[in-house]
């Protein structure tokens, strides 16, 4: 009897082992036929992806599975007229997909070890030029299917693409979505980190970056250091935030050095007017008039009281003529390198002297924006 037992009871573990390995084995090949449909038939807009990888798959738990070790490039657009993109290398320790609630048909997607590195690429910027990464991401999605049906399994898997083209390109999603991560970039040559988090209002879930981890970034930069309203705006826009502070440093260091050089040069101008160019080109004309209308927006008291009522309506209606100038010269597809002689030359741009005598306040009220 006694061996009789010992018999049963290693038959019973190798053909649970066998039947695990076997059930990963069968994993492993509906997951490479999901895989070449997916990849063959789901198309996202502004968003280009190669065939994802994994290591391996297996059954985690009897209504779990978990794939790890997956991969994939893709390319996001991000301004489609000006085909400006980020080409990014993602990865992801485990991802699982899991039955939470069969009677209310509640489906848990969960990845675990995520991390991403982005590149830029676009006109005039040659090779992809390395951007910035992303380390220790976690990520939760709660799909609640109407039905097992496959009719409305394939509706419902539509609004789900949309989702994520709507997360992808504005970070804002109906879906109710968990994630953390810390993004790591460089700016003025400075190693900056900071947390990204979701933020949940009414029904969309925002994906935003940590003000204060921000505010510590702005204090260690050199020269005009980022206003609240830079920085809730930034917050706001965190796959951008990276490429905003360094187009706003990039502008700033353009336009004093060039100053420096060369002091004729008017040196707000031309930071305006480079600054709202650059950011027209990398994400299109509506996003920099947001971004650059928000700084116009927030008044200094200290700098208000200095300057007089009537001189920071003059210098403030000076930036929104001059930021409008910049946005069109990408509009236009004028080259970054003849934007200084415009600078100079264009009677259009009012230059850093001329702004009381060329303050118009009928324009001013037109163009001023409202509180942010």
């Amino acid at each position: 009897m006694k061996k009789i037992a010992v018999f049963l009871i290693s038959f019973i573990l190798i053909l649970g082992a066998g039947l695990y390995f076997a059930s990963g084995a069968i994993l492993a090949r509906i997951s490479d036929k999901m895989i070449d449909y997916i990849t063959g038939n789901v198309k996202i807009p502004n968003l280009e992806y190669t065939r994802p990888i994994f290591r391996s798959v297996r059954p985690s738990s009897l209504t779990a599975v978990t794939w790890t070790d997956v991969s994939l490039e893709a390319s996001l657009v991000r301004n489609e007229a000006l085909k400006t993109a980020e080409e990014i290398s993602l990865k992801i320790g485990e991802m699982t997909i899991s039955m939470e609630s069969f009677s209310e048909r509640t489906i848990l997607l969960s990845l675990e070890g995520l991390s991403a590195v982005t590149k830029e690429k676009g006109p005039g910027l040659g090779a992809a030029r390395a951007g910035s990464r992303m380390e220790g991401g976690f990520l939760e999605i709660v799909l609640s299917l109407k039905s097992f049906g496959a009719a409305d399994i394939l509706a419902q898997f539509s609004t789900l693409k949309e989702e994520i083209h709507r997360f992808a390109i504005l970070g804002v999603t109906k879906i109710p979505i968990s994630f953390s991560a810390t993004a790591m970039f460089e700016i003025q040559g400075k190693p900056c980190a900071a947390k990204f988090l979701v933020e949940t209002k009414g029904e969309e879930y925002r994906l935003v970056m940590d003000k204060n981890d921000l505010t510590k970034i702005a204090a260690l930069l050199t020269g005009k250091k980022p206003n609240p309203i830079d920085i809730a705006v930034i917050a706001r826009n965190p796959l951008k935030a990276a490429q905003l502070m360094k187009i706003r440093d990039k502008a700033e260091t353009a336009a004093q050095l060039a100053a420096q050089q060369n002091p004729p040069i008017p040196e707000d101008a031309y930071r305006h007017i480079l600054w709202s160019y650059l950011l027209a080109k990398m994400y299109g004309e509506l996003f920099a008039k947001e971004v650059t209308d928000a700084h116009e927006a927030y008044a200094d008291e200290e700098e208000l009281q200095k300057m007089g009522r009537m001189s920071w309506d003059s210098a403030s209606y000076q930036d929104l003529v001059n930021n409008a100038v910049g946005r069109q010269y990408a509009v236009m597809g004028y080259p970054e390198s003849s934007i200084l002689e415009r600078v100079l030359t264009d009677p259009v741009i009012i230059r850093d002297n001329e702004a009381v005598k060329r303050f118009n306040a009928v324009e001013y009220e037109k163009l001023k924006p409202v509180s942010f």
